[in-house]
């Protein structure tokens, strides 16, 4: 059967992993890229669901009934969604750790905009986001997506969602506490890379602003705050030169860590 045949005789699943897969191309590092136009993004997901469908079981979720099929699909969008999101996280929590430093450095007054949520952020945190997108390409970040997508198919078959119906009611609160754990996880882990990546240069900021305290004290006649914001600028951007390589073990384990909480949460929705 070839595949023409197989998404018209499963026309109802193929929409359902279609809805599941165009929720990563909504908001999912680089995929998820403003700069990637519309038309491009829906023709991956097409594609992606297309190639998906073979290894999905037959779902009768909502079968006969269109008001339940619609919750299903639009369960599934939520679904991709939150694949999509988990992997953002990451990125945010780089970009969080530029504009950390934003503040100490004086760049926070310089705003660009962030190619990705199309939104205005410091200079640093630009820059860390642009660096940790590029460490997120060169590791194959988007290939883990992909993988993170199929396996989810396992995971969480179509329709299986626990919060449709009366499905969380049967299952009491369990469902709901297992899913707000692991959200907020996800959001624990977010910080904890933003203070491992901001804070060695917070430290070395900190021990510069005490050396300038030092000798304001011993050298009345310099104006510290004159020569303060170049001389931390420099520092600055010195360490974070400096501490490149960190990031790159940083965001590796970043990133383990982050899908194995993310399937967690998934499998709290069964």
């Amino acid at each position: 059967m070839d595949l023409t045949q197989l998404v018209l005789n499963r026309m109802d699943t193929y929409l359902l992993v279609l809805a599941r897969t165009s929720g990563i191309f909504a908001i999912a590092p680089f995929l998820g890229s403003r700069y990637i136009p519309a038309t491009v993004r829906a023709a991956l997901a097409l594609l992606i669901s297309l190639l998906l469908l073979p290894m999905v079981p037959v779902s009768k979720a909502g079968a006969g009934d269109l008001l339940g099929y619609a919750t299903v699909l639009l369960t599934e969008a939520a679904i991709g969604l939150v694949i999509g999101y988990a992997s953002l996280l990451i990125l945010v929590g780089v970009q969080v750790a530029g504009q950390i430093l934003d503040l100490d450095m004086g760049f926070s007054i310089v705003n660009v905009v962030d190619p990705h949520l199309n939104l205005e952020s410091p200079l640093i945190g630009n820059f860390q986001y642009l660096l940790g997108l590029l460490f997120f390409l060169t590791v194959d970040g988007h290939y883990w997506l992909f993988a993170a997508l199929s396996q989810s198919f396992k995971a969480l078959p179509l329709g299986a969602a626990g919060f449709l119906g009366s499905g969380l009611a049967a299952q009491g609160s369990t469902v709901g506490q297992t899913l707000a754990t692991g959200l907020v996880d996800l959001f624990a882990q977010m910080f904890m890379v933003a203070v491992k990546l901001a804070l060695p240069i917070l430290a070395g900021l900190f021990l510069t602003t005490v050396a300038l305290g030092i000798i304001a004290r011993t050298v009345p006649q310099l104006n510290v705050f004159v020569i303060g914001l170049p001389v931390k600028t420099l520092v600055g951007t010195t360490l974070l030169a400096v501490i490149l390589p960190l990031y790159v073990f940083t965001l590796d384990s970043a990133l383990g860590r982050m899908y194995t909480t993310f399937f967690g949460v998934i499998g709290a929705l069964r």
